[in-house]
């Protein structure tokens, strides 16, 4: 399957990603939050 089709198929995801992240903005080097979520959807 050509990357293109298997990155359109997140499509979706990707875009509540960003979401949840703009809804819970972390400053500075204090992102602990947001580090946990990259973690858990890269498992």
């Amino acid at each position: 399957m050509p990357v293109l089709n298997r990155i359109a198929g997140y499509a979706d995801d990707m875009t509540e990603w960003r979401r949840w992240l703009h809804r819970h903005p972390e400053l500075g080097l204090d992102c602990h939050r947001t580090a946990a979520f990259v973690l858990g959807k890269l498992r």
